[in-house]
């Protein structure tokens, strides 16, 4: 599921700027982190926020709406600013 619709919000964010963000919710690190290296190579500023992510910069770059597609773990959280 999480695959087909990832195909569907590409296509919606393709040539938009970057006033909308895309929250996607995985159980699966791994899948989150193929997307992101899929979706980026594609020109989605694309990233992932959970207990994997090592740059503590990507949640700043969240909340600053740096990013389009966004995919987190269900326990993953971005504390408020």
């Amino acid at each position: 599921m999480l695959c087909s619709a990832t195909v569907h919000v590409y296509d919606h964010l393709r040539g938009k700027t970057r006033s909308s963000i895309v929250i996607c919710v995985s159980l699966l690190i791994s899948l989150m982190m193929d997307q992101v290296k899929k979706y980026s190579v594609l020109g989605l500023a694309t990233q992932f926020v959970g207990q994997a992510q090592e740059d503590p910069s990507v949640t700043r770059g969240v909340l600053e709406g740096g990013y389009q597609l966004v995919f987190m773990t269900d326990t993953g959280s971005i504390p408020s600013p």
